[in-house]
């Protein structure tokens, strides 16, 4: 109410400087007197503006002083909540973890909140899905079935959280196995036998699997035999800046890790003069 009137003041102030104004102007008097009229009726003008925009101020002072803070929307919290987990999942996705682990120990109880409707919770199982976390999706679905044995729509829905998980672990599988092929062609053994790896240990009752699982120990020498290349390649170089002591250190961890190869064997007569060298003062 106090701002109505403050704002009405304004307007009345205003108007009646420049009623005021017109007035004086018209006001008939000697020729004598034109300035002071003039002068007058701009005095008069401004103090009318002036107050008006005043009172103005004012009332809009009062209204940002009195105004109560507007309530957070209902959804916020929830909304917070998406937000985090949308980023948990994008973290998941980039390092391509196992569905099994995609939801993080943050998931780990999920259960049907008592007080929350069917349809609310069973948005959770699809939001679930959505982020990988097939394992807690399939879990909250079986427990919102014993929990609305009536409720016709839990099964279809436990069948396609089934289903997804199937194709997302295929999908998995299968990139898994292109990275195998793909690094071999390109003779990256080590990436190679990493992708093999994981794929069996994540599905290893699988026929990608199985087929991969034949070519570990090839995998596995060749993987070996690139690193003792790119050790004697490293060696060559700090020969070659006279870094003899970091030289003899590779060396010796060569003949440490891969006894067995003809490159550890080359090297072990070689270590002795490397630390000679490395005593006499040259790096």
């Amino acid at each position: 109410m106090l701002v109505a009137w403050l704002k009405a003041l304004a307007i009345v102030t205003s108007v009646a400087g420049l009623v005021g104004a017109t007035v004086l102007l018209h006001v008939r008097m000697g020729q004598g007197d034109s300035v002071l009229r003039i002068c007058g009726a701009i005095l008069s003008s401004l103090w009318g503006l002036t107050s008006g925009a005043l009172l103005w101020t004012v009332a809009w002072i009062v209204t940002r002083v009195t105004a109560e803070p507007a309530p957070a929307p209902s959804g916020a919290s929830s909304e917070a909540k998406m937000s985090g987990s949308t980023l948990g999942d994008s973290q998941v996705v980039a390092t391509e973890q196992p569905a099994s682990q995609a939801a993080g120990p943050a998931m780990a109880d999920e259960r049907p909140e008592p007080g929350r409707g069917l349809t609310e919770q069973s948005s959770r199982v699809e939001e679930l899905m959505s982020m990988g976390a097939f394992d807690h999706a399939r879990q909250l679905a079986r427990d919102l079935m014993a929990e609305f044995p009536a409720a016709g729509e839990l099964e279809p829905l436990l069948q396609r959280v089934d289903r997804e998980a199937e194709a997302f672990a295929r999908q998995q599988r299968q990139r898994l196995y292109e990275q195998v092929d793909r690094s071999c062609q390109r003779r990256q053994w080590r990436a190679a036998l990493a992708a093999a790896q994981e794929l069996v240990n994540v599905h290893p009752a699988t026929a990608e699997a199985a087929e991969v699982t034949g070519r570990l120990a090839t995998l596995q020498e060749n993987a070996r035999i690139e690193e003792v290349r790119e050790l004697r390649d490293r060696i060559r170089d700090l020969i070659e800046r006279r870094r003899y002591h970091d030289a003899a250190t590779v060396a010796e961890d060569i003949v440490a890790r891969f006894a067995d190869t003809q490159a550890a064997a080359d090297l072990r007569g070689q270590i002795d003069q490397l630390n000679r060298l490395a005593a006499r003062g040259i790096r």
